[in-house]
């Protein structure tokens, strides 16, 4: 099998036809070309240029210096870009999908991670000079995110996917006064999947935070990702807080397992938490909010911590559109406390992606 009739094999399998027989000396072909695919993704080194940033060593292909900032040229999402990540799927799951609880599922979590992806940028607030470190990193992450969302470390991503799967497959109960089914389904529906998880990576990855907090837990997906992609070079340190006593329970000695002292977990709610926890870790340079989902939860919790992030700090927070009678008794308001976030006098930018999370950069 030549090279042209593999890729025309993975093409015809894309589109209901029958796929191509791969024998064992055609299936390392598969994997040394995902290789190759992928290799530019595992290791990262950030470079300054005086007021303009290249982003990464293989983006200097790209880079353009114009008006004192580099252009990057606009990706084009086109077939190429598919084969090559259903070329990469191949060899990745080739020995995979007869070992896991849901293997469709497993797949399309490893496609989202490392697929062609862009995120919708609104800027709604934008003030002064994008002339220190701060701003320029997050005006990099911006940039990025518009044009191709980096896909997660190849590494990562199967590790994460792996965890995923064995979480979807659990059947313990969980109920709420308006809501009732188990863990795999619960985790479904309140987890940081693929596209979050890429944007989570982006921010430590372009901001370089050291000290991050997380409030809501969950399932642990986020602070996998959080922590999963901090450089060789820099000691990242994750603070995460979760209300549900049942989940904490199950979640945190597998979080602490795998990455030690790097995080921290603790229960409770953030308005009981936060007074204290905030000034102990203080300065915070990361916050991902997750937590309850409220105008008046959304304004305390980030009242509680204003003065405990540092100079430069990113919040990112969710649910910004969020309105959910299951899980929330009344109107939530979730817009209106997004609003007031953006309206304080220390948010420099704040800007919404794709119309459900939000992103300040502070002064």
């Amino acid at each position: 099998m030549t090279n042209k009739s593999l890729v025309a094999g993975v093409a015809r399998k894309r589109h209901g036809q029958l796929p191509p027989r791969v024998v064992p000396r055609e299936a390392a072909l598969v994997t040394e070309v995902a290789a190759r695919l992928l290799r530019g993704y595992i290791r990262y080194s950030p470079v300054e240029r005086g007021k303009w940033r290249m982003r990464d060593w293989h983006e200097q292909y790209v880079g353009r210096r114009i008006e004192g900032r580099p252009k990057v040229a606009t990706t084009t999402f086109d077939s190429r870009a598919e084969r090559n990540v259903d070329i990469a799927l191949a060899a990745l799951t080739q020995n995979e999908v007869l070992k896991v609880f849901d293997a469709a599922a497993y797949v399309d979590f490893l496609r989202r991670c490392i697929e062609p992806m862009s995120c919708r940028v609104v800027t709604l607030r934008a003030n002064g000079a994008v002339d220190d470190p701060h701003a320029l990193r997050f005006q990099t992450l911006l940039e990025t995110i518009q044009t191709n969302l980096p896909p997660v470390r190849t590494g990562l991503a199967i590790e994460i996917a792996r965890t995923a799967d064995e979480l979807r497959s659990m059947r313990a109960p969980v109920d709420y006064a308006r809501w009732s089914g188990d863990v795999g389904l619960h985790f479904e529906q309140s987890s940081s999947m693929g596209r979050k998880g890429r944007l989570l990576s982006s921010i430590v990855r372009f901001c370089r935070p050291t000290r991050c907090l997380e409030l809501g837990t969950a399932y642990g997906m986020s602070a996998r990702f959080i922590l999963g992609t901090q450089p060789l070079e820099q000691r990242l340190l994750l603070t995460t807080v979760e209300c549900n006593q049942a989940t904490h329970a199950l979640i945190s000695p597998q979080l602490t397992a795998r990455y030690g002292a790097a995080v921290d977990c603790r229960l409770g709610w953030t308005r009981d938490v936060l007074p204290e926890l905030a000034k102990s870790i203080s300065p915070i340079d990361f916050v991902f909010h997750d937590a309850m989902h409220s105008m008046d939860d959304y304004v305390r919790d980030f009242s509680l911590l204003v003065d405990s992030l540092a100079a430069g700090a990113v919040v990112l927070i969710d649910d910004i559109r969020w309105e959910d009678a299951r899980f929330y008794q009344g109107p939530a308001n979730t817009y209106r406390g997004w609003q007031a976030i953006a309206a304080h006098k220390r948010i420099r930018h704040a800007v919404e992606i794709d119309g459900s999370m939000g992103i300040v950069l502070l002064d």
